[in-house]
């Protein structure tokens, strides 16, 4: 299993899996932004969520504009 965001949810979840007996947990040493940086989008498809204000990041780091919504 590989889990693509960062963050407590994922140091929580890799042990989580172990203890149900999961063997192939993996975890991104330094998180997927860091292997961004590292790799690039080599072997990656899709957008990264983000919990802040930029919501979505793309392989090369850049914010995904984000459609504006009518209130």
């Amino acid at each position: 299993m590989y889990k693509r965001q960062g963050g407590i949810r994922c140091e929580k979840a890799a042990p989580y899996l172990e203890r149900l007996g999961f063997e192939d947990v993996y975890q991104l040493d330094g998180g997927i932004l860091r292997y961004f940086e590292d790799v690039g989008a080599d072997h990656y498809e899709g957008d990264c969520v983000v919990f802040d204000e930029r919501g979505a990041l793309t392989p090369e780091l850049a914010p995904i504009e984000q459609p504006a919504t009518d209130q």
